[in-house]
């Protein structure tokens, strides 16, 4: 119940409530003005009532602009965090993780492709973890809304793909242990690549600045 309800509020009362309130402050304003313009011409004195309207009109402004500052403030957080996730990719350690990986997937797409009974690469389960740790994180970060979804999305699709198709063997045996590991990032890759659209739920990403993707705790 409460997650429909969250659901319905994220997707359908929070960007009518946004709209609502620059309909409510041009109408305020129109009135006022309207009001004033009749005074100017002599149909009558309407200081009280312009007024009301000025100052209902100064506090419909303050509010729409007091909470666009705070979705301006989230949004550039999120973007803070989204380099700084960023960086820590490129980082010379996790770098490093890559190489050793990559190293492996590259050997064991040959054992895969191979017919002549080619002895299979030994797995380096110490970096894969490690690795697969790490993306798990950003993945929980990018789900939960604590980074910019687009930044990661644009500049780390292709790596999630990479490296969930090359270890998906090492992931479904872990998984069948328990099926929680590696779980977000799972079905973060699924969502950026449905084609690969796995056993668990797939998120939704709503694109908006508050919230967080829904159905994040599916």
């Amino acid at each position: 119940m409460f997650k429909a309800t969250k659901k319905f509020t994220i997707k359908h009362l929070e960007p009518r409530f946004y709209g609502a309130l620059w309909v409510v402050g041009a109408i305020v304003a129109a009135w006022a003005c309207s009001l004033g313009g009749m005074s100017l011409v002599g149909y009558g004195g309407h200081k009280e009532q312009i007024v009301f309207l000025a100052a209902v009109l100064a506090l419909i402004l303050g509010t729409i602009g007091w909470m666009w500052a705070g979705r301006m403030s989230i949004l550039m957080a999120r973007k803070t965090n989204a380099l700084g996730i960023l960086e820590r990719l490129s980082s010379e350690n996790v770098a490093d993780l890559k190489v050793k990986v990559y190293q492996y997937l590259a050997l064991y797409a040959e054992y895969q492709e191979d017919d002549c009974g080619k002895p299979r690469p030994k797995m380096p389960e110490t970096e894969i973890e490690q690795l697969l740790s790490v993306y798990e994180q950003v993945s929980v970060a990018v789900v939960y809304g604590a980074v910019d979804h687009d930044m990661i999305y644009q500049a780390q699709r292709l790596v999630f793909q990479r490296i969930y198709l090359g270890l998906r063997h090492h992931i479904d045996k872990v998984q069948l242990k328990n099926p929680l590991y590696y779980e977000y990032f799972e079905r973060l890759t699924c969502t950026w690549h449905p084609e690969m659209q796995r056993k668990t739920a797939i998120f939704n990403i709503p694109g908006g600045l508050f919230t967080p993707m829904q159905d994040a705790d599916a």
